[in-house]
This record gives structure tokens, C-alpha cells and sequence, in this order.
């Protein structure tokens, strides 16, 4: 066996005892974190803060935290940034995650207005809050309001199905049979 093969042998039976030798230095090699980990917490609001209406992000902060621990660190960005429609919006959901619907609704309704490229998913979220208050005559009047402003023909007919189902569920007979005709 030559020199050259010899050296090389040795330096791959020591180089793994280099390794873990390095890693117990305090660094942390493990791919597995605790999902209350401060660091992760920190990764996710802020992706969540970017995405509000991100659902696994909103989730595990949500598991992680408990919705009062959640709704601490939203309410913490919030005052930090007051005007910013990404705090809004997390907050909307917070009110709706507590079963404040009404309130949710009315804070979803201010920010549609605030972000034009997120009113498409504040309008939805905003439906879900007002299905889950059931202000059905709100909620008819909101999606009717929107099909007449509705250029497309399969957009108009979506939300008055909507409107005409929700009408249906909260016994509003008059408004259901407007819809229909």
C-alpha cells in the first residue's frame, strides 16, 4: 500500500471525531427546533406578519403560542407599527378567533379600502366573519352590492348564488326571492 493511500486513510478515520468534536461547541446542528422556540416564533410572525392570511404559518403560531400568546405578539407589532395593514389584518383575525365576528367585520371593512392589492382576500375574510356574526342582511347586502359592481358575468353570478344561499340560511325570504328573479 503506498504512502499516499496510507495518509488518506488516516485523515478519513480522524476527520468524523473533527466533526463532532465541533459540534459540541455549542452549535446547534439539530434540524429539529421546539415550536416555541423564540427564534422560530420569530420567523414565522414575521412571515405571517408579510402573509396575513398565510393558514400553516397562523396555525403553528397558534398552537405554539395559544391564541392569547398570539394575540400578544400581533398586539405588540401592532403598537410598534400602527398603521400597518398587515397588523390590521392579523388582528381582524385574532377578534374572529375569540368570537368577536362583529368587530372582526367592521375592521376587515375599513382595510379593504386601505390595501387594494389584498381587498380580494380581506373581502373573504370579511365574508367569513360576517357568516360566523350572522348579520345575514349585511352579508346579502355586501355580496349583492358587489355583483352590480361585478364586470364579469361568472364573478356576478358567484356572489349572487352566495348572497341568494346566505339569504336562504338567515330565513331573509324577501331578499332571497330578490335575488332570484
Amino acid at each position: 500500500m503506498s504512502l499516499t493511500r496510507r495518509l488518506l486513510g488516516l485523515c478519513l478515520c480522524l476527520a468524523p471525531a473533527q466533526v463532532s468534536a465541533a459540534s459540541l461547541a455549542g452549535d446547534d446542528w439539530s434540524l429539529e427546533h421546539s415550536n416555541k422556540d423564540p427564534a422560530l416564533v420569530a420567523q414565522r410572525l414575521k412571515k405571517l406578519h408579510k402573509n396575513p392570511f398565510d393558514g400553516g404559518h397562523w396555525g403553528a403560531l397558534r398552537k405554539a403560542l395559544g391564541l392569547e400568546g398570539l394575540a400578544k405578539k400581533i398586539s405588540a407589532g401592532r403598537r410598534r407599527a400602527p398603521s400597518d395593514v398587515g397588523w390590521q389584518i392579523l388582528e381582524a383575525r385574532v377578534d374572529l378567533a375569540r368570537g368577536h365576528a362583529t368587530k372582526a367585520a367592521d375592521k376587515l371593512a375599513a382595510l379593504e379600502l386601505a390595501d387594494t392589492r389584498r381587498a380580494p382576500r380581506i373581502f373573504e375574510l370579511r365574508v367569513t366573519a360576517l357568516e360566523r356574526s350572522a348579520d345575514w342582511g349585511t352579508l346579502v347586502s355586501l355580496l349583492e352590492q358587489r355583483a352590480l359592481e361585478a364586470t364579469a358575468k361568472k364573478r356576478k353570478s358567484s356572489l349572487l348564488t352566495r348572497a341568494h344561499g346566505f339569504a336562504n340560511r338567515g330565513n331573509r325570504a324577501e331578499d332571497a326571492l330578490r335575488i332570484a328573479a
